[in-house]
This record gives C-alpha cells, structure tokens and sequence, in this order.
C-alpha cells in the first residue's frame, strides 16, 4: 500500500516550491504509469493484489491533481501557480488516458473475485464502473474524442477559476462611508493621493464592509462588484463548458450531463435534482419570509419607507 506520511514542505523563501512541485510531481506521475504498465505485462494474479496496486495508482493520481489545485489557488508566485495548473492538466489527462485503456480494463475485468471479502467485491465493481463511465467500451474515435472533451474541460475549468482569482475589483469610497468598521481595519486602510480609499472584493475586505459599513449605497456598490467578479469573460467559458459536458454525456449514452453526473451520487438522477431544489424551496419560502420580515423591521428603523430588503442590506442587518 502507499505510504500516507504527510509531505514535507520546502521552506517559503525563493523558488523552492517550484522545483519541489515539479519534481515530486513528475515522480508520482511516473510512479502511477510504471504501475499500470505492470498490472498490464504481469502475469495474472490475485485480485487483492491488482486492487492495491490500482490504490496506490489512484493515490499517486489524486495526490498530484490535488496538490496541482491547491497550489494554483494559494500560492503568491505567479510561476508556481501557472506550473500547479500545468501539474493538475498532466494528472487529469493520465487519469483520463488510464480510463479509456482497453488493455487496463480488460485487467480487472478478467479479475475473479471468488476470494475478495464483501468490501473488496464492492470496490472492483466501483473500479468498473469507473472505466465504463470512462467509455471505455465505445469505438475508438469515440475514446479520442473523450480524450480531447477531458482535457478541454480540465483547461476551461482552469481558466474560468483563474479568471476569478485574479479578478479582483474594487470600489474607492471616501474616508467616511468608512463609519460603522472598526478601528483597525479603518487604520489598515488609508486614503491614497486623491483622498479615497479603496476597498476591494476580497474577503478580508468584503466581508467586514458588506457586515458593518453604515453607507448602505458603498455596500450595495461593492457586492455588484463581487458578483461581477468574472463577468463577461467567463461568460463564453461557461457556454464551452456546458456545450462540451452535453457532448460527453451523450458519447457515454446518457440523455443529459446532470443524469451523468448525478448517477454515482447520492441524488441519483437529474431528474431528481431539480426535484430536490424544488422541495427545499417549498419547505425554505416560509421560514425565509419570516426571516426577511424580520430584518424589514429593521431596516425600517434607519429608513421608515423601505419596502424591501436588498441583498447588500441582508449582512449588515442579520
């Protein structure tokens, strides 16, 4: 089985992380090939054997695509970040090519599974199941076009979420639209040349503006600009994503992608999601009615011929 000790980082300074992500994550790729080459060339053997040796694969496999993610997010180098997402598109596009493998599949399909205990026969299954919604069982230009689908995806998902991190906005307000915040965060934000003060979309400054700013105009202009956060470039990138996912869906013989999507989880159908949304919001319009009643009130107090709650109100009178 994998070894499951936790990592060691590099130190934060220069440009370590760049050649620790690289290398530890070259390593774990060829690591996971070199494995699905022998389970490939090897005699048969016992199915507890093959089993692990595809757990250690997949580890290998989440390992870096997850560390590739959590990098391209976090990290304050630009270079780490851009080699993250390179890292995580190598990771997906193996798990991808290892799911389409017919020579793989055939491995744990031969598999007897006479000897394995309850959860072990539960695990193969998953395990083919896996490979069957991979499709690999459709014709091969039908795998080729999955292959490309996969791994436009991966990318369309990278940019769309990159497109939000590094969007950042901001509004620029006057030193006393600041009134209501406390003392610290006003210190931590001084007025530039021209007297304002800018206030971005970030959570550190979102958050608390959108909680306890008194300027009711200055709140409602900053929430616009955080749900606005992406608009319109990711607009086109959504339109592909969705495209691209029906496509999928309909190359793996399913009418839609949520009926898909939804077949290993819980909710079962997508049918069914937009069953389950309806019924929560049945069961959620009374309780939220009351709840916006209750800060209407509220609000009414500042300002007597309010009629409705705006979104930029809901935090800073909850």
């Amino acid at each position: 089985m994998s070894d499951l000790t936790p990592l060691s980082l590099p130190e934060p300074e220069g440009r370590a992380y760049l050649a620790w992500l690289t290398d530890t994550s070259a390593a774990a790729l060829d690591a996971a090939r070199t494995g699905a080459d022998r389970l490939k060339t090897a005699a048969p053997g016992p199915a507890w054997d093959v089993l692990s040796a595809w757990n250690d694969i997949d580890i290998a496999l989440g390992g870096v695509a997850a560390r590739g993610e959590l990098f391209s997010e976090v990290h304050p180098d630009p270079a780490v970040r851009e080699q993250a997402d390179a890292i995580s598109q190598q990771a997906r596009s193996l798990a991808t090519q290892f799911g389409l493998d017919t020579e793989l599949y055939a491995v744990f399909a031969g598999l007897d599974a006479a000897d394995l205990d309850a959860d072990s026969r539960r695990l193969l299954e998953r395990v083919l199941r896996s490979f069957r919604r991979s499709g690999v069982a459709t014709a091969e230009p039908t795998r080729a076009r999955i292959k490309e689908i996969r791994d436009r995806l991966t990318v369309l998902g990278q940019q769309f979420a990159k497109t939000i991190r590094e969007g950042t906005r901001a509004i620029r307000v006057r030193p006393e639209q600041l009134a209501g915040l406390p003392q610290d965060w006003i210190d931590a934000h001084p007025a530039d040349e021209q007297g304002l003060v800018s206030i971005t979309t970030d959570y550190p400054d979102a958050l608390p503006f959108r909680t306890f700013a008194h300027d009711a105009a200055a709140r409602r202009d900053l929430l616009v600009a955080s749900l606005t956060v992406g608009y319109p470039d990711n607009v086109a990138v959504l339109h592909e994503i969705f495209a691209l996912r029906a496509e999928l869906a309909q190359l793996l013989g399913y009418a839609t992608w949520p009926d898909y999507d939804a077949e290993v989880k819980m909710i079962g159908s997508g049918e069914a999601i937009a069953t389950f949304i309806d019924k929560i919001a049945d069961a959620a319009d009374a309780p939220a009615r009351r709840d916006v009643a209750v800060l209407l009130e509220r609000l009414r107090r500042d300002h007597p011929d309010a009629e409705r709650v705006e979104s930029s109100d809901a935090a800073y009178y909850a």
